[in-house]
């Protein structure tokens, strides 16, 4: 798949860096994809995005619907749907700044890597069974003294 997309991203990126830009449509206080000159590079960006989104919402999603079925798999599971969660909002605010609402893309990128950062966190904080390498069984925190026995 990155034999496809990494082509298509190159070309998207050398397009939008040779794109003359219209400095008079360009405004000081937000960003804006209409002082682009070349408008048929902004349809490029929804294939980019979308496969993206497809690979880090759809495997977040998949986590957490697996971790949810696995016993002792409850922390993942809410960790996983924060991660979906906080992966949908820049899209969202994406959508909503192509509709003249560029604001609503920077609160949802902050809200979603806020959701994005709680979502490792839960995933990782509670830790109780660890794996062992030589029986690969897992073990208390308070019982990792005993692994080699």
């Amino acid at each position: 798949m990155t034999a496809i997309s990494l082509p298509f991203i190159i070309f998207a990126s050398i397009a939008v860096l040779l794109s003359p830009t219209n400095v008079a449509s360009l405004e000081t206080f937000r960003p804006s994809g209409a002082a682009l000159e070349w408008q048929w590079v902004r349809l490029l960006t929804p294939f980019i995005n979308g496969y993206a989104a497809i690979f880090l919402i759809g495997s977040a999603a998949y986590s957490a619907i697996r971790f949810s079925k696995v016993e002792n798999g409850f922390n993942r599971a809410i960790g996983n749907t924060l991660i979906t969660i906080g992966a949908i909002l820049p899209g969202i605010g994406g959508g909503m700044a192509k509709a003249g609402m560029v604001e609503a893309l920077y609160i949802g990128e902050f809200v979603g890597i806020i959701l994005i950062f709680f979502g490792y966190y839960v995933c990782v904080r509670d830790m109780k069974a660890l794996p062992t390498a030589d029986h690969g069984i897992f073990l208390q925190e308070d019982d990792t003294s005993k692994a080699g026995n």
